[in-house]
């Protein structure tokens, strides 16, 4: 089948970004500084004790809120903080715009439509939303794996957006 059988004309029409990592720089070190802080311990025993677990993917695909994603890290890193603690250091994560991505993203719109997709959670979308509405502004969609019930790198998640 060639690729006009398939409905593929082979010219790229759109570009899908992620958003964490890619066009925002990310600091984990930043929320563990921050909740090490708020409780009066080491940030790098959390760090070593913190893991990308179920309840993180669950969090991430809108199937745990945050409370519930709190107390689960309450539990595994022994860490007695509210909500709003783990809330201040969560918002931590941000460090800025990845260097020089602006200027990417500002000539690639000018040439196709762009869309991001991303994991994250109802919490970190209420920063990155407003805090970067500059950087967000150049999307006509982002797709969020909470929003979504899916998370990347799962291929359902790029179907979802496809």
């Amino acid at each position: 089948m060639d690729d006009a059988d398939s409905g593929d004309t082979g010219a790229t029409r759109a570009l899908l970004f992620d958003l964490g990592g890619v066009v925002l720089e990310i600091n984990f070190d930043r929320v563990f500084h921050a909740w090490g802080t708020r409780a009066s311990c080491d940030p790098h025993a959390l760090r070593r004790r913190f893991e990308f677990d179920d309840a993180y993917e669950q969090h991430e695909r809108g199937e745990l809120d945050a409370s519930g994603y709190f107390a689960s890290l309450r539990r595994r890193l022994g860490l007695r903080l509210s909500d709003a603690d783990f809330i201040a250091g969560w918002n931590n994560l941000y460090v800025g715009p990845v260097p020089g991505m602006v200027a990417v993203l500002a000539a690639a719109t000018e040439r196709l439509p762009l869309y991001a997709l991303t994991n994250s959670n109802p919490t970190h979308q209420a920063v990155w939303a407003t805090r970067y509405a500059c950087e967000r502004s150049v999307f006509r969609s982002i797709f969020v794996s909470s929003a979504l019930g899916v998370r990347k790198p799962d291929p359902n998640a790029f179907s979802e957006v496809v």
